[in-house]
């Protein structure tokens, strides 16, 4: 079997959130992160307009945009993590990695083949959603932990919130 990537950018970059996820899961009980690198990717961009049910606020997204790049985090997992990670981000029918994997750029300069999570366009507005707090705090903090660039820490600290319940 070949190693299995997935790029994270959103909570899942949160690995004790991510883990947590998934421990309260039995299906899931066997999940492991095995490697977590920083990684980006090139001609995408992070945006906020798909709309959290669960959260009741936005949630993270990206888009192809050229010249652009995103940092976040390469994380190898085993299948049985994959397949948690498919049910926490509704694949195929919300967010979907689809058929093809994109090309990661870690910070040693090698290049990794991952799966990307985009929010199905069904699913996504025309308009900024704006996340909770308490959710893009999760992005801030993973930006901070994991030294990502200046610019990209803030663009996340200048995104606009909504109040919600979980804040």
């Amino acid at each position: 079997m070949s190693d299995i990537w997935v790029f994270a950018y959103g909570s899942n970059m949160d690995l004790h959130d991510l883990k947590s996820w998934l421990s309260e899961r039995p299906e899931f009980a066997d999940s492991q992160i095995l490697e977590c690198e920083i990684g980006t990717l090139s001609n995408y961009e992070l945006v906020w307009n798909y709309y959290s049910k669960t959260r009741r606020a936005g949630a993270a997204n990206v888009q192809p945009k050229q010249g652009r790049s995103l940092p976040g985090l390469v994380l190898k997992v085993n299948e049985t993590c994959l397949a948690g990670i498919d049910k926490k981000e509704g694949h195929p029918n919300y967010y979907d990695r689809g058929n093809n994997q994109v090309s990661a750029i870690l910070a040693d300069g090698r290049k990794i083949s991952c799966w990307l999570y985009v929010a199905r366009p069904e699913h996504t507005k025309e308009v900024i959603v704006p996340p909770s707090a308490k959710y893009l705090n999760l992005l801030i903090n993973a930006a901070k932990r994991y030294s990502f660039p200046a610019w990209y820490l803030g663009e996340l600290q200048s995104t606009p919130v909504q109040e919600t319940d979980e804040d």
